[in-house]
């Protein structure tokens, strides 16, 4: 038998009870023994038990089936991948804020960046494009928008509209090869009915693109 190969290795002939845990093959050392010894009781107790699982629930057993509420268990990836991103993509931690008032609104803002991100997402796979949290940012990030100087007139501000010279990490095209981010980019604008940027745009036409009327720099 291999838990009693495992049990019976020369570290535990010399101090049995020094090497019991309460969990994992350890746990059937018999404690209080000065030799290797199965704790058959526990082993046949366990064994009884392997392969079934027991769920503790506040739901309403009346309302709901045991099938739909083991759906539910199987769907708190869900809750774990959001804990994720809040953690990576939106840079939730470290907190660099003290006061609790701080605190609560440096979460509140993360939460409201990732209902944000999610309804992005959502918007993006109805339209056809499945892109990750981390690639969604990573592209919009890439995105640079900077005010040319040296112009005379001071009512001509022109802007050069680039992207980071970099490719996507996942997304490709028809053909199966990767998408620059600009492309990638340019594709979540237009799934937003937003109007892509060409290389050189005035303010009043980044204003109508983007429908806001925030000063441009």
């Amino acid at each position: 038998m291999r838990l009693i190969f495992r049990l019976s290795k020369k570290h535990y002939l010399r101090a049995p009870t020094k090497f019991f845990t309460p969990s994992g093959y350890k746990a059937f050392i018999k404690p209080g023994t000065t030799k290797v010894e199965l704790n058959s009781a526990l082993y046949d107790k366990r064994r009884k038990w392997c392969g079934y699982m027991a769920l503790l629930t506040n739901l309403d057993l009346q309302k709901h089936k045991p099938a739909e509420i083991y759906g539910l268990l199987r769907q708190l990836w869900r809750i774990e991948n959001n804990f994720r991103m809040l953690k990576t993509d939106l840079r939730a931690r470290p907190v660099f804020v003290w006061t609790d008032q701080h605190i609560r609104g440096h979460f509140v803002l993360n939460y409201i960046g990732l209902v944000l991100q999610r309804l992005l997402m959502k918007k993006l796979r109805e339209s056809g494009l499945d892109v990750s949290g981390a690639e969604l940012i990573r592209a919009l990030e890439s995105m640079k928008i900077s005010r040319l100087k040296g112009l005379k007139k001071a009512q001509s501000f022109l802007y050069c509209c680039s992207n980071e010279n970099a490719e996507s990490l996942s997304v490709r095209n028809e053909k199966g090869d990767l998408l620059s981010l600009q492309e990638l980019c340019d594709k979540i604008l237009n799934a937003c009915g937003i109007e892509p940027l060409k290389d050189l745009e005035t303010a009043e036409s980044i204003r109508r693109k983007f429908h806001s009327r925030l000063p441009m720099a």
